[in-house]
């Protein structure tokens, strides 16, 4: 308390000499006005004063602000914080996790939903630029099995906890819905990624793997992974629920639910 009376009574001085010499240079306009106008001019000052200092005081440390070509007279002392300056923490993102669509009545292999290709849903690889550095998500969730995690396949780089950013409210909701089925389990049900970003290889050429807008996904069971958890035609149903552009349950590489999403 004792440091803030000094601080103030030194910053006072300084805002004296500063407040006179501004009515000093408004003397025809000040002798103009009623003594209750100055009142109310000299409490508006004042007011002004104690509320620039109480805003300036934060630490010890005095910083001097200069009037332009008045460099050796101080228009006010203001501390500066002590200590390195620390940015607040990032503020965690807020996810809307429930279902966005009802579930279909059925999901049987080869169903794509909308039922038409998957350039119109999804787009192609040429309707959007694309950027891994800016584009590109990472996402690490325990309840999740990644295949690039579990895959000793020499020489194969994945990283299936990458994907696009357009991906991850779709993918999040999906999750929230399996953790849900495997509450319901005896067996319990687990989430499988088996290929999500692939720039190179596996996919043709056009597959918008390439730029990580597409997901394949299959289950497991808690105690035995290669089990499936639930049906394909049910995680297919929960995926088109979740939100996803288009979904498809396919068989070539082995059935499983591929989803996709536009830029």
């Amino acid at each position: 308390m004792e440091a803030f009376l000094s601080y103030f009574s030194a910053c006072t001085q300084e805002f004296k000499a500063l407040i006179q010499g501004l009515i000093a240079s408004l003397a025809p306009r000040w002798r103009a006005v009623n003594v209750a106008e100055r009142r109310v001019i000299a409490l508006s000052l004042l007011s002004t004063t104690c509320f620039c200092i109480l805003l300036s005081w934060r630490g010890n440390k005095v910083e001097k602000w200069y009037i332009p070509g008045e460099e050796n007279t101080p228009l006010v002392s203001a501390p500066i914080p002590s200590g390195p300056r620390v940015a607040p923490p990032p503020k965690k993102p807020v996810y809307d996790l429930n279902p966005v669509r009802p579930l279909p009545a059925k999901f049987p292999l080869n169903t794509r939903m909308p039922t038409r290709a998957e350039a119109p849903s999804s787009g192609t690889l040429a309707s959007a630029s694309f950027s891994p550095e800016t584009d590109l998500v990472e996402i690490f969730i325990d309840s999740v099995w990644w295949e690039s995690d579990n895959d000793d396949a020499s020489g194969d780089t994945e990283n299936d906890h990458l994907m696009h950013k357009s991906l991850e409210l779709p993918f999040r909701r999906l999750v929230k819905m399996i953790n849900e089925e495997n509450e319901k389990s005896s067996k319990g049900v687990v989430l499988k990624v088996q290929d999500t970003y692939r720039e190179h290889g596996v996919h043709h050429a056009k597959s918008l793997h390439k730029h990580g807008r597409a997901i394949d996904l299959t289950t497991g069971q808690t105690d035995d992974l290669r089990t499936p958890g639930i049906p394909l035609s049910k995680l297919g149903k929960l995926c088109w629920a979740a939100g996803f552009d288009w979904v498809f349950y396919e068989a070539k590489g082995g059935h499983h639910i591929h989803v996709s999403q536009k830029p």
